[in-house]
Parts: structure tokens; sequence; C-alpha cells
């Protein structure tokens, strides 16, 4: 039995959170989608990963309705350049997926989706170093500024993984 997610994960190297990218489509439209995204995806060395079968779609929890393939950058710049790079092929699609609860809409196409959290655990780390919950019910944190504002680039440095790993250790641990 095939997984329900295949997952890439490039070459490069990426934080523990940050903006993460998902693109809706409903199954109908999934396999045409997939066969078109997918290999620019990979080509560009971009993480992400995605449903495996497009029946699988009508069979996620209501919290991942629409999330065909998720995109994971590796800084705000990198989140906007996708979402460039992308949203001019998704909008070649009559047929617009759900949209995605929680998530801030981004592009043109419909079919895209912003939202700061983790990549890898249900804890973000913020920015005085706290381990948090990572809250689903919104696009981002109160302290993470809107995408594409002109403030600091908030991923975290690479070298705070070591770190992130070690206080949700500590946490689970404690529980």
């Amino acid at each position: 039995m095939r997984p329900i997610f295949q997952l890439f994960l490039g070459e490069r190297s990426f934080p523990v959170q940050g903006w993460k990218l998902h693109i809706s489509a409903f199954p109908p439209a999934a396999e045409l989608i997939a066969q078109t995204i997918l290999p620019v995806l990979t080509k560009e060395g971009i993480a992400h990963k995605y449903i495996s079968s497009p029946v699988n779609l009508n069979n996620l929890p209501s919290s991942q309705k629409g999330k065909f393939i998720t995109v994971y950058p590796i800084s705000v710049k990198d989140t906007l350049e996708i979402i460039k790079m992308l949203d001019p092929i998704l909008a070649q699609y009559e047929r617009k997926g759900p949209p995605i609860n929680n998530d801030l809409r981004v592009g043109n196409s419909g079919m895209l989706f912003a939202r700061y959290g983790s990549f890898i655990a249900k804890h973000v780390v913020t920015l005085e170093g706290e381990l948090i919950e990572d809250d689903r019910t919104k696009h981002k944190p109160d302290w993470v500024p809107e995408l594409g504002s002109d403030l600091e680039d908030i991923f975290p440095c690479y070298a705070r993984v070591s770190d992130y790993i070690s206080k949700l250790k500590g946490k689970n641990s404690n529980q």
C-alpha cells in the first residue's frame, strides 16, 4: 500500500519553521496539476510533499482538506519567488481547489495558500527562543510579520535547529 504522502526533500537545507505554501486541488484536476507542478519543484530542488493519489484528497480530515501539495521554502524571499513561479502555471487551470481553512490566499490563481508554522513538529520557536504550540487556526502567529512585508526574515537560523530539537525533547520528557 502506498503512503498517503510522498516527500521530496530537495538538495537545499531548510529550517524547522517558516512560511509554507499549500496548493489546493480537487481530485479531478489534481493529477494534471501534479504532472505540471511536481517536475518544476523537483527541478528547482524545492522541498515539498504531495498526496500520492488524488483519491486520498477526499479522505483527509477537515483541517487538511484541499492541501494537495505542500511546499517548504527556505526564506521569505524564497517564498515570494516560488509564488511568482507557480502562480502563473496554476492560473491556467479553470477548476480551482477548495479554500484552505486558516491559510492566507496568495497570488491570483486562487490555488495557492500560505501559513507560517512548523515544518517538522507541532511547535514553533518565537523570536525570544520560547517553544510554543504551532497554532494552526491562524495563518501566522502575532509576532510574525505579514508575508511580503519589508521586515527582517523570520525564518530561524539553521544553527538553531539543534536547539529547537533539544527544547522539544525536554518539553516532551516533562509531560
